[in-house]
């Protein structure tokens, strides 16, 4: 019996000490956890951790080691499957701090308090180059992006009597996160754009009887031509004389939205496409906007300056000579003309020397 029970003392033995093990692994790891792992100091105090869509707990252990967060990425994996991490990581760019504990981090990234990323639609970008910007910092889908802007339902729950929403991706500086989907960024935009087109403008649209689209296409050209606030009005009241007398717009920049590898230079040839859009062939607005335009372009365009101007030609500082007749408007060419050649043999002459 005696030699029996020694035996069953045996078995029991390393069952014993194994229990004891992971008990003990346990309370390190609890230790480690709560007290151990630091960030390790640095000037700026913080770091910022990327974590993308759909990325593991192991993907986040690598990005933990790789930025001397954690030593061992086994260490990290244990620790967060522990806690149930690997469950409730959340898409986002992180501020950790300097000095934070593993479990902090564990903390933060399942939190969802994220680190908004700042960007800025510019006036005048049109959707194509809002995309770009877009996928370069959020790794959008441009192909999303670009079918939620023709999307008619979508359209309509935002508010917007538009076949498309190009014009209405309101130009500002945006606070998004990390990990926001096309839809999210595009509603934010446009919530915008609905924001700064209020009552008044709305007013005033109807009292120029002109539909809330038709004032952003005029506004898009307006911002296109136009680099100084002071002169947009000016520029408007062109384009609405020229409306008024049923006179083609001749508008570079609607020629610019129609060229794959633009802006550019145009030459005599690209006056001649094919489009709607095409002010040198067609007659009025185009049918829709060619970019964001801002609140002075967008304002410009409802109430345009007081001129009989129907003609302008830039000067090459961002200003434009504007004229009532052709003669006049031929004269400031030829003078403009003529200031280019001067300035392109100052040029010439420079590089000799």
């Amino acid at each position: 019996m005696e030699l029996n029970l020694d035996k069953k003392s045996n078995m029991k033995f390393p069952i014993i000490i194994g229990a004891s093990v992971i008990l003990f692994t346990i309370f390190l790891l609890y230790v480690v956890i709560m007290t151990g792992v630091q960030i390790p100091d640095k000037s700026e105090g913080h770091y910022i951790l990327t974590i993308p869509m759909g990325a593991s707990l192991s993907q986040v252990a690598d990005s933990l080691v790789f930025l001397g967060i954690a030593e061992s990425k086994r260490e990290v994996i244990r620790s967060g499957k522990m806690l149930g991490v690997q469950r409730m990581i959340k898409t986002g760019k992180y501020r950790l701090k300097a000095g934070s504990s593993l479990y902090d981090v564990f903390n933060l990234i399942t939190s969802g308090e994220v680190e908004p990323v700042v960007i800025t639609i510019l006036e005048g970008w049109n959707s194509r180059k809002i995309a770009e910007e877009l996928r370069k910092e959020f790794k959008i889908d441009i192909q999303r992006f670009d079918s939620l802007l023709s999307d008619s339902v979508f359209i309509a729950k935002l508010g917007i009597d538009a076949t498309d929403l190009e014009g209405y991706l309101f130009p500002e500086t945006y606070h998004f996160t990390y990990g926001m989907s096309e839809k999210m960024m595009i509603g934010w935009m446009v919530r915008q754009f609905r924001d700064k087109f209020g009552s008044e403008e709305r007013k005033r649209a109807d009292e120029m009887s002109m539909t809330m689209n038709e004032v952003i296409t005029l506004a898009s050209i307006i911002e296109g031509e136009s680099v100084h606030d002071e002169e947009r009005p000016v520029v408007s009241s062109v384009y609405h004389n020229r409306l008024k007398k049923n006179m083609r717009l001749q508008a570079d920049p609607t020629i610019q939205f129609l060229l794959p590898d633009g802006p550019r230079r145009l030459s005599n040839q690209d006056l001649f496409i094919k489009s709607p859009y095409n002010t040198y062939r067609h007659s009025g607005l185009p049918p829709g906007p060619i970019g964001s335009p801002g609140l002075a372009s967008i304002r410009a365009a409802l109430w345009p300056a007081e001129t009989e101007y129907i003609y302008f030609v830039a000067t090459g500082d961002g200003y434009h000579t504007f004229t009532s007749t052709l003669e006049d408007h031929n004269r400031a060419k030829q003078k403009l003309q003529k200031l280019r050649r001067e300035y392109d043999k100052q040029l010439r002459n420079d590089k000799v020397d």
